[in-house]
């Protein structure tokens, strides 16, 4: 199967919210919440502050990109 962009929506821990995270076939990531708002930051404690890296650093879509890959990686195989 041929495709060019797949999302999904999963919960951010850093922006407090759930964010679509899209994963182009070139392997580009983008993050919905970052688009609409850029990276922010968010006060989680009396010291501590929660940034936003982008989706480039961003776990939530290096995991989510990661997990497309291999799951068309098996089904290449097949």
């Amino acid at each position: 199967m041929e495709w060019q962009v797949t999302a999904t929506t999963l919960y951010c821990d850093i922006v407090n919210n759930w964010v679509t995270v899209l994963t182009y076939k070139d392997g580009t990531t983008k993050c919905g919440y970052a688009v609409k708002h850029g990276q922010i930051e968010r006060k989680v404690g009396k010291n501590d502050w929660r940034r936003c890296p982008g989706p480039s650093a961003c776990a939530l879509c290096i995991a989510y990109k990661e997990k497309i890959f291999r799951e068309e990686a098996k089904t290449s195989e097949l």
